[in-house]
């Protein structure tokens, strides 16, 4: 899917979802499993993340491992709902809010082990 057809997508997806488009949407470079963007909206911030054919499974399970994280008051975006039962798509996706902070991926090294 090319950029804007993505872009107009995303859009479609939110409008669906909450009712009015995204004021902005940006993709977001980092990471290599899947394709992100932070969507901008009047309320806030959002991220969704979209899997590539290979690893379509993953929306399977993923979003309810967040959920419950998020649940037992751990540190993670709250997931507002994925391609099993949102707005329809022809990529599945899974849409969060946005946490102001470091990936794990970037800050692995430097994380400490107590016991």
């Amino acid at each position: 899917m090319t950029g804007k057809a993505r872009k107009q997508n995303i859009s479609d997806i939110f409008c669906e979802l909450m009712g009015t488009g995204p004021v902005e949407i940006t993709p977001i470079a980092e990471g290599v499993m899947t394709q992100k963007f932070l969507v901008r909206m009047t309320d806030g911030k959002y991220i969704i993340r979209f899997y590539p054919k290979g690893r379509t499974k993953i929306v399977e399970f993923e979003p309810e491992v967040i959920r419950q994280c998020w649940e037992a008051g751990i540190k993670v975006p709250r997931v507002l709902i994925d391609s099993r039962t949102g707005p329809k798509s022809d990529s599945t996706y899974m849409i969060y809010e946005y946490v102001e902070g470091h990936t794990l991926a970037s800050q692995i090294g430097s994380l400490k082990h107590e016991q």
